[in-house]
């Protein structure tokens, strides 16, 4: 017996809930259930992201320093600022279009997390929609079954019931 086993064998005498305390927990079932491709997925978007900041780091060196008392520095940061700020819109702009064309390559072969879920979803969607047609489908038939059964016998049932009785020769039109 190892100690393992002893000590499961204590917790299963004193308090054995705390065996259980997995199914008390349900978020931790739905992380087990992520897959490696999401995985790698957010492992490249990190590997982006220090990329980027390493090459931000790089330009930042590159950049002469700024004595404090720099007068044109002052006057001019506000229009510097704008210069700058448009400059990183234009960048950023080419890089969502470069990211968008990227993207219709690489659609189906990177998944970020939620699109398994959105992805289940549909394909459950789809599968209730087709389960729909097939129930209405499968009714209507039966249906028309029963329609042409109950047509046919109620066919009979109006030739007797059509009949007038001697009686009442007026309610059909009938005048002796």
């Amino acid at each position: 017996m190892t100690l393992l086993n002893y000590l499961a064998k204590i917790l299963r005498e004193k308090e054995a809930t705390w065996l259980t305390f997995i199914d008390a927990i349900p978020s931790i079932q739905e992380a087990s259930r992520v897959t490696h491709q999401v995985l790698k997925a957010g492992e490249a978007a990190i590997r982006k992201a220090a990329d980027l900041a390493v090459q931000e780091l790089d330009v930042h060196k590159k950049l002469p320093n700024i004595a404090d008392n720099d007068k044109f520095q002052d006057a001019i940061s506000p229009i510097r600022r704008e210069a700058e700020t448009k400059k990183r819109m234009d960048m950023l702009a080419s890089s969502k279009q470069q990211q968008k064309q990227q993207q219709k390559g690489l659609e189906f072969s990177s998944l970020k997390a939620g699109d398994a879920q959105d992805i289940v979803k549909k394909i459950r969607g789809k599968r209730s929609e087709e389960k729909r047609k097939e129930l209405a489908d499968h009714e209507h038939m039966s249906n028309q079954n029963s329609d042409s059964f109950c047509s046919s016998s109620s066919g009979i049932d109006k030739k007797k019931t059509t009949r007038v009785p001697p009686s009442i020769p007026e309610a059909h039109g009938d005048v002796a």
